[in-house]
């Protein structure tokens, strides 16, 4: 029984270093700065993220996806859904995100066949000054003005969640809620994608770290900090909260910062 169990442990160590080994470099050339944090809950991660980039390197897109459930079968999941958002990409800015987003969304379907998970997900597109965004039932991103602080993607403060994805009673309404926005991006702004494990993080008196605390340490990092530094922030902070309690999901945290 033990050399059973160890076997196993040992399948899952090497399916959480194939999964790592599949993420995406750093994008390192263009206007944009970028960092991010990825903790599995167990061996293997629902969460993943990608980057689009140019033949210069530089950022043209990036999503950020998360799998119901945990472990083995989500991060199955993830190796599905993953090529299927690159294939459906375009920098081409003639056609909606919402668009890119729906054909996605159906050839998840098709491909999952039976399995019963969903996912949620954010796609960005990085064109000059602008960034389209469109947001299958993710966590809101936050914004920050270098100016003028936290501000809303909506003018009213809104959500700009639509439906989550991979569910085939609901493609209909997954395309008439998923729509596309879009904001600008100068230098200093900065932006925080994550997935609902940094929210749900909880302390031995199991409070959430929750959006209070997310908008704060990011509203409290100096101007001139990195992407890097500012996950550094927020990992800190995360620990600080949990104060030794384990993890309740997977976390996955993204900052894009505009370079001064």
């Amino acid at each position: 029984a033990k050399t059973l169990a160890n076997l196993r442990t040992t399948d899952l160590q090497m399916a959480a270093k194939v999964q790592r080994g599949l993420l995406p470099a750093l994008p390192t050339a263009g206007r944009y700065d970028v960092a991010v944090h990825y903790e599995a809950y167990s061996y293997v991660s629902g969460d993943f993220y990608d980057f689009y980039t140019d033949d210069n390197g530089a950022l043209t897109g990036l999503v950020l996806f998360d799998v119901s459930g945990h472990g083995v079968s989500s991060g199955l999941i993830t190796t599905l859904v993953r090529p299927i958002l690159y294939r459906m990409f375009t920098p081409d800015t003639s056609v909606p995100l919402s668009e890119v987003i729906a054909k996605a969304n159906r050839s998840i379907i098709k491909a999952k066949g039976d399995v019963d998970n969903y996912l949620t997900c954010i796609m960005l597109r990085f064109a000059g000054e602008e960034i389209q965004y469109v947001n299958a039932g993710h966590p809101d991103l936050i914004r920050k003005d270098s100016a003028n602080g936290i501000v809303p993607i909506k003018n009213d403060g809104t959500a700009v969640q639509g439906a989550f994805m991979g569910h085939e009673g609901m493609i209909e309404f997954f395309e008439e809620t998923n729509h596309e926005y879009r904001f600008a991006m100068k230098k200093g702004d900065t932006f925080l994608l994550f997935t609902d494990g940094l929210i749900e993080a909880k302390s031995p008196d199991k409070t959430e770290f929750g959006m209070e605390n997310i908008k704060r340490v990011l509203a409290e990092a100096p101007s001139n900090t990195t992407a890097a530094e500012l996950i550094a922030r927020f990992v800190d902070a995360g620990e600080r909260h949990r104060s030794g309690a384990p993890l309740s999901d997977d976390i996955t945290i993204v900052v894009v910062k505009v370079r001064a």
